[in-house]
This record gives C-alpha cells, structure tokens and sequence, in this order.
C-alpha cells in the first residue's frame, strides 16, 4: 500500500494548530464591545448622530471639548473692544433649546470677515472652538461657559446659516419678592415691573456713569440701576414711553449695603410686550382699558 501524499510546508502551516498560538490569542470579537475605547467611540458616534438629528445644546459643552458644530441664534452683539495685541468682538448667543452663552472671537481675520457681517437675529454656526469658564461676575447668559474662537486657530469658524423664522429667547420671569428673597449675587434674571418715575442720573468719575429707578410687581419692589453710558441711553428711553410696564430681560441681581438690587448692564433688554401671563397681569392692572 502506497504512503500518503507529504504535505509541502506550507500545507503543514495551515494544517498543524499552533496550541500555543490558540491558547494566548485574544477574541477581539468577544471583547469589541466591552473595550473602554470602543465604548467611548460609540458614545461619541451617538452623540454625534443625536448632534444631527436634533441639534446641539450649549448643554453638552464641557472644557475639554473642542470639536463640535453647533447652531447659534445672535441676539446682541456688543461693541468691538481693542486689546494689546488684537480685537475682540462678542455676542450673545442662544442654541434652539433656550440655553444662552458668549461667543467671543479674537483677530484681525475673524474680526472682519465674521464681526462686521454677523448681525443680531442671524443664525450661525461655529465649527470648533475653545471652551473656557464663563466669568459668573460678568455674564448675562446661563451657560457655564464661554466659546472662544480664533484666527490663530485652524479648523474654527464662523458661519451664517440660513433661517427661516427670527429667533425669540425664553423669557422666565422671577417675582421680585423672590429676587429679594434670595440675595444671591452674579446670578442673571428676567422680571417684568412698573416702572416707577424717572430714572436718576448719577455722573461719577470720567466716563462712569448709572442711573437708578424703582420697579415694581404685585410682590414688592426693588431698585434697578443701569451701568454705563449704553445701558443709561436704553433705560431712559424706555422711562418716555407712555407705557411703564416692561418685561426685563439679563438682569444682574446684587445687593448693596445688604439690600437686593437689580443691575442693568449692557447686553440687558427692556421689552414692551412679551407672550407672558406675568405681564400681561401687570400691564392689565395699571393699564385696564388697554386690555
């Protein structure tokens, strides 16, 4: 009886199981879905997937974050500022689920090709970015966070996306003996109020100036003072209308020798008609044939 045909070499690799091979392999199939990258990829691909369905929130922003598309709603822009070394431009912002930060963009590139286009009611989107803590201090927006865009940066930019409806942003009123009651400083608020005669101009040192008023609600009352010569302008026009009764919005709340205070710095709105039943309430009481 003839021997059986030898396996070449190449047919004893394939044929001969290496045991010692097998025994240390590792199934990736097994462990695909339990790897701490795949699992941290996946939330990202979700994430990304949600982003494109419905739309980012300012929400998800966090520090380490820099990569993102997200669409914006500009409500105020503020004045150019000029720094050492380059200019500075900001604007209010609001994404589509009522959540407001600081769009803040630096350089002389961003500055004239986004600044001096970007109007108040566009609607952007900023491709990347810095996310940096929010000066509570300072802020008028709810964010914890400011997004910081630069022409020293690749990748971040600024464009103006096409919308069909003008944006309005929440208006979620405080009763002002709420706003009295809990003193808590650098927190931002919206109230409506009667405004109570005119405001007082107090002119302090060079370019400072501030002016006061008493507002109020069915609640009580509480002193609001604008800050500078923007916000002072804003309040005293608002002062000739005929009608007293507004709807404030990105008020500072403070206090001042231990009383509650409202500030009305620049970037605040003073509305004369906001879809709210606290106004509506209010405006009916002082103005009842009007209703």
């Amino acid at each position: 009886m003839s021997s059986p045909p030898r396996a070449t070499q190449n047919q004893d690799h394939h044929e001969v199981p290496n045991t010692t091979h097998k025994k240390n392999k590792i199934d990736f199939t097994k462990h695909a879905t339990d790897s701490p990258l795949v699992r941290k990829n996946q939330k990202l691909l979700d994430e990304a997937t949600a982003i494109l369905e419905t739309g980012m929130s300012l929400n998800v922003l966090t520090e380490s974050r820099t990569v993102f598309v997200i669409k914006l709603h500009v409500q105020f822009k503020l004045d150019l500022r000029y720094t050492v070394n380059q200019m500075v431009g900001k604007f209010i912002v609001y994404d589509d689920y009522g959540q407001s930060a600081n769009l803040v963009c630096c350089g002389q590139p961003h500055l004239s090709n986004v600044y001096l286009e970007v109007n108040e009611m566009d609607y952007i989107e900023v491709t990347n970015g810095k996310v940096v803590p929010a000066d509570r201090r300072y802020t008028l927006c709810n964010s914890k966070y400011d997004i910081l865009v630069s022409s020293a940066t690749k990748n971040q930019k600024i464009t103006i996306s096409a919308s069909d409806n003008p944006y309005t942003p929440p208006f979620l009123p405080s009763s002002i003996q709420l706003i009295t009651a809990e003193i808590n400083t650098d927190d931002v608020v919206d109230c409506v109020g009667f405004m109570e005669g005119d405001p007082e101009v107090v002119q302090g040192i060079p370019n400072s100036i501030s002016a006061s008023v008493v507002i109020t609600d069915f609640t009580g009352s509480i002193t609001l003072t604008a800050w500078g010569q923007a916000s002072v302008t804003c309040l005293k026009a608002a002062s000739l209308s005929s009608q007293k009764v507004f709807a404030f919005q990105r008020l500072k709340r403070s206090k001042y020798l231990g009383n509650a205070q409202l500030f009305f710095n620049y970037g605040a709105d003073i509305l004369l008609d906001v879809n709210h039943e606290a106004f509506h309430n209010l405006k009916k009481y002082y103005y009842p044939d009007e209703e």
